[in-house]
């Protein structure tokens, strides 16, 4: 995925790319300055760290299952927000939108609408940013 992103990036086209969310999950360690983690994972999460700002790197991303992106602390939520943040447009399927607790789906709208939306206190509250438009 990494290669595909960079070449994409420097020579332009167009590609398709599958992949699970855990296969991407940045892993433990991988911002750390003074021993970074390494391997595939973690320089993919630097990459898309570092165009975060830049010019979108997708057209879409796809969420499927998007039920597991519901604890913003865990490691997969934020490779999720990594990727959400490369790309122009978002889209988060599920079966079970709701799973016990209504701050579980404001978890999911952060995901996609980080700028514009936060989590305090377990309730989904908007941020002074706009939404990012798509």
């Amino acid at each position: 995925m990494l290669e595909t992103l960079k070449e994409t990036r420097s020579t332009g086209g167009d590609f398709a790319l599958i992949a699970s969310l855990t296969a991407v999950r940045a892993p433990k360690g991988w911002e750390e300055a003074d021993a970074p983690a390494q391997g595939g994972r973690a320089a993919l999460a630097r990459y898309l760290d570092d165009n975060a700002d830049a010019d979108p790197l997708l057209d879409l991303v796809i969420f499927d299952e998007a039920h597991h992106l519901r604890n913003p602390e865990t490691a997969q939520h934020k490779s999720a927000r990594q990727l959400v943040a490369i790309a122009d447009y978002k889209l988060m399927l599920s079966a079970t939108p709701i799973n016990l607790h209504a701050a579980r789906i404001s978890a999911r709208f952060c995901v996609c609408w980080s700028p514009t939306f936060s989590i305090a206190n377990g309730s989904l509250t908007s941020c002074s940013r706009r939404m990012r438009p798509s």
